[in-house]
């Protein structure tokens, strides 16, 4: 069931703000991976860069594509938690380690060949300012996962948006 909510929020919402009212243009889609395991890196200035990033890809893909985010954002009520974990399908990283390992959900998905998307600066940056110091913790998934293949990712003018 949450299969088919997440596509249609995709199909029915998402998408046309995104190509129709934001008039998305995006140069070289057509390298961005196809499956897992992956991790997109990108900037963050936007609440809609994750939904950016995941309307790049077939509504099939969907259940593959887990963005990492905030548990502490996220998680704020029941809600908000719910629509987080089975519609975006985000790993929760919980930010003042009460959980252990903070990255252990997103080896988890490396494992299952899951595509992470990633903002390496932890949280969102000053829309269209350029990028704040990055997290390490791109760095620690490629070192222990030796065929995880990174890519880069650059999201400009959401911003204004933000």
């Amino acid at each position: 069931m949450n299969r088919i909510l997440q596509r249609l929020f995709f199909a029915i919402i998402v998408r046309p703000v995104v190509y129709v009212l934001l008039g998305l243009n995006v140069r070289d889609w057509q390298k961005l991976p196809r499956n897992g395991p992956a991790i997109l890196v990108a900037n963050h200035n936007s609440h809609l860069d994750t939904l950016v990033l995941m309307s790049l890809f077939p509504l099939s893909s969907l259940p593959r594509l887990r963005p990492v985010a905030a548990a502490d954002y996220f998680f704020a009520n029941f809600f908000t938690k719910w629509f987080a974990t089975n519609i975006i399908g985000i790993i929760p990283i919980h930010r003042n380690g009460e959980s252990g390992s903070p990255l252990e959900g997103c080896f988890e998905a490396i494992d299952s060949g899951d595509i992470l998307i990633l903002f390496p600066e932890g949280s969102r940056g000053e829309p269209e300012k350029g990028l704040g110091e990055f997290k390490r913790g791109v760095q620690i998934l490629a070192e222990k996962r030796q065929n995880l293949r990174v890519y880069p990712v650059l999201l400009h003018g959401l911003g204004k948006f933000s």
